[in-house]
């Protein structure tokens, strides 16, 4: 079972590599503010840090088949086990499906997320194995989610159906989870 952080990206992020991304999450990019302070994001999932120390030391981000940022791996440990997927839609008919799709399984046809969502020219999955929800996983999904949030000009959807959106390089919940 999967763990899922959809962005909804008005501008794309087609145009990140993998060491783009890497550095991104690592807090090199000034431009979007990310992984900035891990230990501190870790704490509020009870993650030790000497876990997140091992997890940036070994973190990597690798291209998964093809060319261009389609899909990539992030991994932050010295074994297979411990990576976050990122997924990237561009094709139009896939970008409308998805967006349908959320509009409809979450019932938001009149919400003011409906034109916001329809903006999107891309959309990214990030995703992570249940079981990453107890360790760093959770904490560089959210981290991945913040950087390319930012850089996408995006809505982020949690598997919670909680909406977000990045301002100033700090999450804050967009209203519109409601069943209007």
């Amino acid at each position: 079972m999967s763990f899922w952080i959809t962005l909804y990206c008005r501008r794309s992020v087609g145009h990140v590599d993998t060491r783009g991304l890497q550095a991104g999450i690592l807090g090199k990019d000034p431009s979007a503010l990310a992984g900035v302070d891990y230990v501190t994001l870790a704490e509020d999932y009870g993650i030790e840090e000497e876990e997140v120390d091992d997890a940036l030391s070994n973190l990597e981000v690798k291209q998964i088949g093809g060319q261009g940022f389609e899909r990539y791996e992030v991994d932050y440990s010295d074994g297979w086990a411990n990576t976050v997927i990122v997924h990237r839609w561009h094709e139009p008919k896939r970008v409308a499906e998805e967006i349908d799709e959320v509009i409809e399984r979450l019932a938001i046809s009149r919400s003011a997320l409906v034109g916001r969502l329809r903006e999107s020219c891309e959309v990214v999955g990030i995703e992570l194995k249940v079981s990453q929800l107890e360790d760093m996983g959770i904490v560089i999904a959210y981290e991945i989610a913040r950087y390319l949030g930012q850089l996408g000009d995006s809505l982020a959807l949690t598997d919670e159906d909680e909406w977000l959106q990045v301002k100033d390089g700090g999450f804050m919940s967009v209203r519109g989870n409601s069943k209007t």
